[in-house]
């Protein structure tokens, strides 16, 4: 929520249904009505829905947003800031509402003016898009799935899983960029070997544009739904792997190196490594930077030393991060855990 300092007390009751918890994203998107315009946003509310939150605020500078602003009930009347359980609150950058108790059907957000604004619609549910990742095999005697580090890699095969909760009747999945338009119709499934049999699980093409992933269908009573995953996604044109495993061993005043190798798969350009510990286990990467070109890997070398006061079965992260000079967006990750051994334990990573 963007406002200013003298508007926050009016803002309380809208935070707070926030920090309440349980609010599940039902449409997101961005609106640019350019220099003078007017358009208008379906935003589905399902029968489990108890109440429904929709922000509306400018994404530009900090001048007053110069777009009017109406929530329309499915009934087709306007919401307005009288009656029970209806709260609206105007600000600088933009416009809120809060509805309790709302009636299924498609309410419509109804914009005109100038300029770009987003729109967020929450509604408290039990019926949660509670997660969505790109993952890849665990690797461990255990099998199943484990989040892949950083970002997935433009042209690789990526693998998703999506977790809801709640009573789903049938499920269909969608990617969609910033201002709602449809990129791709993933293939998700329940009962993917090796996984959890509740999960969604398949292949994802990779749009080249940032993008969010949306559910959609009908629940238990054969109602629709619709529920959009906050985080937004993008495909990235640099890799970033450990080489060999991704877990070290070591013991107390042990020094040793781990190595990540960076690949390049877009134009030429310089990056920036940096390795990082929040123990401060680790110094600078060696090198610090390379120029690579298409296709160009470079392996780069992270000196590890564990202190002697370091606790046998402790669990540290080192993260190490490849960034392109030029371009600070295009980075990518990768993480390597440190277990620390008693002095007279054998090592079973070797």
């Amino acid at each position: 929520m963007r406002v200013r300092p003298d508007e926050m007390a009016k803002m309380q009751p809208f935070m707070t249904a926030q920090l309440l918890g349980g609010m599940a994203t039902v449409e997101r998107q961005r609106i640019d009505l350019g220099r003078q315009g007017k358009t208008s946003v379906d935003i589905p509310v399902d029968s489990t829905a108890s109440r429904l939150l929709v922000s509306v605020s400018k994404d530009g500078d900090c001048a007053p947003s110069s777009q009017q602003l109406q929530l329309v009930r499915p009934n087709g009347l306007p919401v307005v800031g009288i009656g029970a359980g209806v709260k609206i609150a105007e600000h600088a950058m933009g416009r809120m509402f809060l509805v309790d108790a709302p009636e299924p059907g498609v309410w419509t957000l109804k914009a005109e003016g100038s300029g770009s604004t987003e729109l967020v619609a929450q509604v408290r549910s039990d019926l949660e898009f509670h997660r969505f990742e790109f993952v890849r095999p665990s690797g461990d005697i255990h099998g199943g799935f484990s989040k892949i580090p950083g970002s997935p890699v433009m042209g690789a095969k990526a693998l998703g899983a999506a977790t809801l909760l709640g009573d789903i009747g049938s499920v269909r999945f969608r990617l969609v960029d910033d201002a709602g338009r449809a990129l791709g119709n993933p293939t998700l499934v329940t009962n993917y070997p090796m996984a959890d049999p509740d999960d969604y699980m398949g292949n994802v093409a990779l749009p080249s544009v940032p993008f969010r992933v949306e559910a959609s269908g009908v629940d238990a009573k054969g109602l629709a739904f619709k529920r959009i995953h906050p985080m937004q996604f993008e495909a990235q044109p640099v890799a970033v792997d450990a080489k060999g495993f991704s877990v070290v061993e070591g013991r107390p005043g042990m020094s040793r190196v781990v190595t990540f190798v960076v690949r390049n798969l877009g134009p030429s350009g310089n990056f920036r490594f940096l390795a990082t510990n929040g123990d401060g286990w680790t110094r600078g990467p060696q090198p610090t930077s390379a120029t690579l070109g298409r296709n160009q890997s470079v392996e780069v070398r992270v000196p590890l030393a564990v202190p002697t006061d370091a606790q046998a079965g402790d669990d540290h992260s080192i993260v190490f991060t490849a960034t392109r000079e030029d371009a600070s967006s295009v980075f990518n990750s990768a993480v390597v855990q440190v277990i620390v051994l008693r002095q007279d334990e054998p090592e079973a990573l070797r």
